[in-house]
């Protein structure tokens, strides 16, 4: 069957390089409107076997209510040249190199539920492999190229009538009838495909044993159970059964077996709960997992490949952005001096020397695909993002200063677009989400917030506090047990520096946030009445409310312990127990679907600051979960964050 033609959607580079225009620059200050445009988003980009090709999938602006788009790109390293390869109104997504490198699988919804398409190399007709009646998940081509095995989820059970209860018996999260991934494995010649797996497990990852007679896993057992995990099994065509390879502390991901399939690699948490992610190697011979970087890096481990059979290419998290290592299997790190990590590299492939990646941007750029050669200085080689370009946005920076205790605490600080040095001006303070979180140095949301408010005269200050991750494990340890305590005193130091650096006006400070951000400025309201105004986000107000109520407590039973057996703890660090201190103006904002933080969090916080009568707006908006996701509530909750600042500090 054609899914398209490839005529007409060959893209050369160099148009790309040239850039889209978007009209004339942007001049005065932003709106939301202007800054709220959706990105292209590219991930799974893929080196062909021969290095010459490079595969990614890019999904496209989605403005609601149309269904999302992604379609699947190459970009050719001789010549220089990106095309579109895919073009149906529908996903695809998930592009896989068969080992010859003759043709590539992707996944794509173009005929209902996602199935697997084959597709030549360097574009043509597209085949359907998979028969349609089941939707296809993840997947992964045998060595040999002849067959491919993938998951595919049960049926979906039968809804309960509108008017029938919900019954619960197996935990909070009220998901009695799970859709079990199965593990299925297709013929591609003859596209017959058959069930290998049975019993009552879940899969979640997927790879080939490089001598093609079995499979490793990510899988869970009796998922249903509160006390199941995730652990890494091996298993076998032959006899058909699953053989337990490894079982982290915590929940294993991205499992990769080395060329030589004696090893396997995999990212795992250092210890159980919210902490540190490190890179492990478990041989297949026995014995205990390696950890290779909580000493050589000693920071979180976001993704890594195989180079060989003794060396890994990895990315950590480094401050506010991200840095490439090689690793050995004696744990010694090295570090790829050629990329830049403010450039903050996310999915990446490698083939030899070159690294393609894909950056998620800075404060003034955006998400594009990179290639560095290993010698020189790496090269953005796709303009999917450009029209951010023409924006008047500020270029972030990040001083360091001290804390009440002499702990060193970055920040990233946006002026105003036409900020005159020595001038004194109001101030927004933004808290990260977590608190095992931070904020990066890119596009993100909440640095859209900031670009917007610096062009409306404001200084914004996102600080990494005691308790971020990309400053080691010890640093985010700190704030365990203690929300309140040190990562507050980490902001107002950093008022204190920007005072003392004549930039903010100590009397027009602003504070804001979302999740753990929300939390931090509800707790700041409660503790000092030094800023002007508050922007509280799906906060957790009541620590012992939000641990009975949330759908999964896990991270918030690590940090503070069984709820029930500490309750003078969570009463100590709920900012409900101090309410009758603030007097700040709030703006409250959630979503009425968020089961992180549920909005009765909110409810609380706004009735008992209407009780002791504080000036307080309430926005909550319907379907939106923890993250929103529809347009028109991202620009409106923009537009309130803003006019909340305006009314209160100007």
């Amino acid at each position: 069957m054609k899914v398209f033609s490839l005529a007409g959607l060959s893209v050369l580079i160099s148009i790309l390089l040239a850039g889209v225009c978007f009209g004339q620059s942007t001049t005065g200050p932003l709106t939301p409107e202007q800054i709220i445009f959706p990105e292209n988003i590219i991930s799974d980009v893929r080196f062909s076997p021969d290095g010459q090709r490079i595969l990614m999938a890019v999904a496209e602006p989605q403005k609601s209510p149309s269904p999302a788009t992604s379609h699947i790109w190459e970009f050719q390293t001789t010549p220089k040249q990106l095309r579109q390869l895919t073009s149906s109104p529908k996903v695809e997504t998930y592009p896989r190199w068969a080992p010859d490198g003759s043709r590539f699988a992707y996944l794509s919804n173009v005929e209902g539920t996602m199935q697997i398409f084959l597709l030549p190399a360097g574009g043509g007709e597209a085949v359907r492999l998979t028969d349609g009646k089941k939707p296809s998940g993840r997947f992964a081509w045998s060595p040999d190229g002849k067959q491919i095995a993938f998951f595919s989820p049960d049926p979906p059970a039968d809804k309960p009538k509108e008017n029938d209860p919900v019954v619960m018996t197996t935990g909070r999260d009220q998901k009695t009838n799970q859709r079990l991934r199965r593990l299925w494995v297709i013929d591609v010649a003859t596209k017959e495909a058959r069930q290998l797996a049975t019993g009552d497990w879940d899969l979640s990852e997927i790879e080939w044993r490089p001598d093609g007679a079995g499979l490793i896993l990510t899988a869970k057992e009796h998922p249903e159970s509160s006390q199941a995990k995730w652990r890494i099994y091996s298993f076998s065509l032959a006899d058909k059964i699953m053989k337990l390879i490894a079982e982290p502390i915590g929940d294993p991901f991205q499992i990769k077996v080395s060329p030589d399939g004696r090893k396997l690699g995999f990212v795992a948490r250092r210890t159980a709960g919210a902490n540190h992610k490190d890179l492990y190697i478990q041989s297949f011979a026995g014995g205990p997992p390696q950890n290779l970087t909580s000493t050589s890096i000693d920071r979180n481990v976001a993704s890594f490949i195989w180079l060989n059979n003794e060396t890994m290419l990895a990315t950590s998290e480094t401050g506010f952005g991200s840095t490439f290592y090689s690793i050995h299997m004696d744990g010694k790190a090295e570090k790829i001096t050629t990329i830049n990590e403010k450039e903050n590299p996310a999915t990446f492939d490698s083939w030899k020397e070159r690294i393609a990646f894909v950056s998620n941007g800075t404060a003034d750029s955006s998400v594009e695909l990179w290639l560095s050669d290993g010698r020189g200085p790496s090269q953005k080689v796709s303009s999917f993002n450009d029209r951010v370009t023409q924006l008047p946005l500020v270029r972030a920076e990040f001083p360091r200063y001290k804390s009440f205790d002499g702990t060193e605490i970055e920040g990233e600080l946006l002026k105003p677009t036409s900020y005159k040095p020595g001038t004194r001006v109001p101030l927004i303070i933004l808290a990260h989400g977590g608190p095992v979180g931070r904020w990066e140095a890119n596009f993100h949301y909440w640095g859209r917030v900031g670009q917007l408010l610096a062009s409306h005269g404001y200084a914004v200050f996102f600080p990494n506090v005691r308790g971020s991750t990309g400053y080691g494990d010890r640093f985010s340890q700190l704030s365990r047990g203690d929300l309140g305590g040190g990562d507050f005193k980490d902001i107002m130091a950093g008022v204190d520096y920007l005072i003392k650096q004549g930039i903010a006006d100590p009397d027009r400070l602003g504070i804001g946030g979302w999740s753990y951000g929300g939390e931090m400025s509800a707790w700041a309201i409660t503790q000092t009445r030094q800023f002007k105004a508050a922007v509280v986000g799906a906060p957790v107000v009541n620590q012992l409310s939000e641990l009975g109520t949330e759908d999964d407590p896990s991270d918030d039973i690590d940090f503070f312990g069984v709820p029930y057996e500490n309750l003078e703890l969570l009463q100590r660090i709920s900012p409900i127990t101090y309410i009758k201190n603030a007097r700040t103006p709030t703006l409250i904002l959630h979503g009425t679907e968020d089961t992180n933080n549920p909005i009765g969090q909110s409810k609380e916080l706004f009735a008992a600051l209407k009780y002791y009568g504080v000036e307080c707006e309430f926005a909550i908006y319907p379907r939106e979960p923890h993250g929103f996701r529809e347009e028109k509530h991202l620009i409106d909750r923009m537009n309130r964050i803003l006019r909340w600042y305006d009314s209160h500090l100007k």
